[in-house]
């Protein structure tokens, strides 16, 4: 029955089928989409919830805690503890505690103003208003508060002054006197607080706050009918959660308690704002699938009328040609049959054409291999060989490099095989522009990451250059593979190819240190000949120096110095002390096991395209060696002591009787801190640091100057030549006067 209500044509029937299988499919599959995204949707919202609440206890738990320290530390202030317990009204006494007030007051932004209540002397200081008397009417609402039983000792209470609201703590002295006790009764400021805490500002409504003991609201905004509703809950427990609706709309709270006060704080979501959300997702999703499920039928349907109707025809055809009636049901193994004894002779044909290219091909490319890496080329071979490689018949010839510019990023992307098909093709495109160019060249895959071509020289290095150029725009265009262009100097086909073809290598390196988009040649390696090959060790140590005391200034410019001199060294040179640096660098700070050693700077080195890369990616290791450095540092002072010990040492390094008590004179401190201080912060101690200041001082004086061997010593700071003589050579393993003629 079913299948009489079939339409009798093929391609109607797949329409059909797929059509349908589709559907299915892809309505299941928004249904679990939507209630997944339903589910991560209120999992997210619960998880940022929680890290929320967490977050503001946080800083609640240590901003009171803070705030309450800060408090007794006012209390118990010399200059302020005298003036409250003081039997007379005496300036020399209030003068420094009001200094001492205004110190504090000027470091901790949250305290709004302080009260300081002697009752012996009938006075009251507020920080904001001056000295006042007990008795005075605008004193009675701050010394009801800090006489109040609520008030206890370090207890916050809400207090309002001209309409509005501050947290009032009250600090008592621990023996009780009644009413002459000295009380401070510090004002914070609400409103920064619940910037700072609950991340609250005027124009942003907030979804936290918090309660004390009585449910009195102590920071956040929150209705009055919301905060009804709160305190009728009967929350136990550190951390929970329930929901309720207030005016027919439903939310979600959860709370969690303060450790230092017993406060809880509260997090208020919106679960109509929520479903609204996840339902105009849920049917947005819905309607973009039927919109997809209208488009797949439409191609579907395209698709069989243009590719299964002409199989359904040839179908009708056979069966009539062999007299057989037309059977929807035998269509598909019939299409089967013919289609595969076809794909079979096909394949057969296309095999045995390939083997015969390929074996050709393969022995044409491994002699041109061979005649690159190898030798010259025999007479014979050139005999045999010159119809299919026409460049032989040349009298000189050039070689020219296409390495692959971002070969980490090539092979991750593509297999071996993929590998071998994309060179293939970039010799395909190199072969036809050297033709339209009446070039008769050849394109060699070496290996690796490069494909080396051979081509008659013309004369013309322009002419070259424009080749090379069209190239590579060609394989970027249809490969989307960025390419180095560099070519040789002319060299006789007679010639071992071999030296060229590392010289135009090393020139396709020089794109990694200058990044042009230029076509290099061999003879722009002789701008490196005469220029040195090293790096200058001493930009290498101050380079560290004003790393570990934060001057990225300074450590800005030595590694532009550093990069500047890279620039004039080649490849292979550049990466060799690109590698040192690094090296010199993680030793220096300790961090060789960050990257595993030479092996893992080399896999770093490995992952930049240009010098600039490696000196960013430099600058940025050693901006995060100083915020380590200046998250360990626990005082500013001590950075301020070892710098200005360092200028110090450096500039009286010739001052013989230089020893680290004068420093700690100089600098002001005992000379067992700054001997501690200096440990910690140079990771090594004063007195080698001074020795090794005066051997560097040496070193420069020795192979800058004709100065004599005792003059160095003496503009050294060293105090007798013996101990000159025996420090030097414990460190350098030799005598100085050797040490000058070995360096000159």
């Amino acid at each position: 029955m079913l299948r009489h209500l079939l339409p009798q044509q093929l391609h109607l029937r797949m329409f059909l089928y797929m059509a349908l299988a589709f559907t299915v499919t892809i309505y299941i599959f928004s249904y679990i989409l939507t209630r997944q995204l339903t589910n991560n949707a209120v999992t997210e919202i619960d998880r940022l919830t929680l890290q929320r609440i967490a977050q503001v206890k946080d800083n609640t738990d240590y901003t009171l805690r803070k705030l309450k320290l800060y408090s007794v530390r006012i209390f118990r202030d010399q200059n302020v503890n005298g003036w409250m317990t003081a039997s007379e009204v005496d300036y020399w006494v209030f003068k420094p505690m009001e200094l001492s007030l205004t110190d504090y007051l000027g470091i901790e932004p949250f305290i709004q103003s302080v009260y300081v209540i002697n009752p012996s002397i009938n006075r009251i200081y507020a920080s904001d208003k001056g000295l006042t008397n007990l008795s005075d009417e605008e004193n009675k609402g701050i010394l009801e508060q800090a006489r109040s039983e609520k008030s206890r000792n370090l207890n916050l209470r809400n207090y309002e002054i001209q309409g509005k609201s501050y947290l009032l703590l009250v600090v008592r002295d621990v023996i009780d006197r009644g009413e002459n006790n000295s009380k401070l009764a510090v004002l914070l400021d609400k409103e920064k607080l619940q910037q700072y805490i609950l991340q609250m500002n005027k124009q942003i409504a907030n979804d936290v706050f918090i309660l004390n003991e009585e449910g009195e609201l102590m920071l956040g905004n929150v209705s009055d009918e919301m905060l009804k509703k709160v305190r009728t809950f009967s929350l136990n427990g550190n951390l929970g959660k329930t929901h309720f609706s207030v005016d027919g709309k439903e939310w979600s709270l959860r709370y969690q308690t303060l450790s230092i006060s017993g406060w809880k704080i509260f997090h208020l979501t919106s679960l109509e704002t929520l479903n609204q959300s996840t339902s105009i997702t849920r049917w947005t999703i819905l309607l973009c699938f039927s919109l997809l499920v209208l488009i797949i039928w439409m191609l579907l349907y395209w698709y069989s009328r243009t590719n299964i109707r002409p199989i359904g025809t040839m179908l009708q055809a056979i069966q009539a040609r062999m007299g057989q009636p037309y059977f929807p049901s035998n269509t598909v193994e019939t299409t089967v049959n013919i289609t595969s004894g076809i794909e079979t002779l096909i394949k057969k044909v296309e095999q045995m054409d390939r083997s015969i290219k390929d074996s050709k091909s393969l022995i044409k490319e491994e002699r041109l291999r061979q005649w690159i890496l190898s030798g010259s080329l025999s007479e014979g071979y050139k005999k045999e060989w010159l119809q299919e490689i026409p460049v032989l018949a040349a009298v000189s010839i050039r070689l020219a490099v296409l390495r692959i510019r971002f070969y980490a990023a090539f092979c991750d992307k593509y297999d071996f095989p993929s590998r071998k098909l994309m060179k293939y093709a970039m010799g395909n495109i190199a072969n036809e522009v050297m033709r339209q160019y009446s070039l008769a060249g050849e394109a060699v895959d070496i290996g690796i990451d490069h494909t080396v071509l051979i081509f008659p020289d013309t004369k013309k290095k322009e002419k070259i250059d424009a080749m090379l150029q069209e190239i590579k725009s060609n394989i970027d265009q249809w490969l989307h593979i960025g390419v180095v262009a560099a070519v040789s100097d002319p060299n006789a086909s007679d010639e071992a190819l071999l030296q060229s073809y590392e010289l135009v290598m090393e020139a396709s390196m020089l794109n990694f240190i200058d990044g042009n988009d230029r076509v290099y040649s061999e003879s722009d390696l002789k701008q490196f000949e005469d220029r040195p090959n090293y790096l200058d060790e001493d930009v290498i140590k101050e380079l560290v120096a004003s790393v570990r005391i934060g001057n990225l200034l300074a450590v800005k410019g030595y590694l532009e110095q550093l990069a500047g001199d890279m620039k004039g060294m080649t490849y292979s040179e550049c990466k060799m002390q690109l590698i040192h640096l690094i090296y010199e660098l993680m030793k220096n700070f300790k961090k060789l096991n960050t990257v595993k050693g030479m092996e893992g700077i080399e896999h770093t080195l490995n992952q930049f395209h240009h010098l600039n890369e490696a000196f960013l990616w430099i600058e940025t290791f050693l901006h995060q060696i100083v915020d380590d450095l200046k998250q360990r540092s626990t005082n500013n002072r001590k950075e301020e002591i070892v710098t200005e010990a360092v200028h110090y040492i450096r500039n009286n390094l010739h001052n013989p009787v230089l020893s680290v008590d004068s420093i700690a004179d100089h600098t002001s401190v005992s000379v067992s801190y700054l001997r501690t201080v200096f440990r910690e912060w140079m990771d090594c101690p004063i007195s080698d640091f001074i020795i090794n200041q005066r051997l560097e001082r040496v070193k420069e004086l020795l192979l800058s100057t004709d100065l004599t061997v005792a003059e160095v010593a003496e503009q050294a700071g060293f105090q007798t030549k013996s101990h000159f003589f025996t420090t030097f050579k414990k460190v350098f393993g030799t005598t100085p006067i050797q040490f000058r003629q070995q360096q000159k």
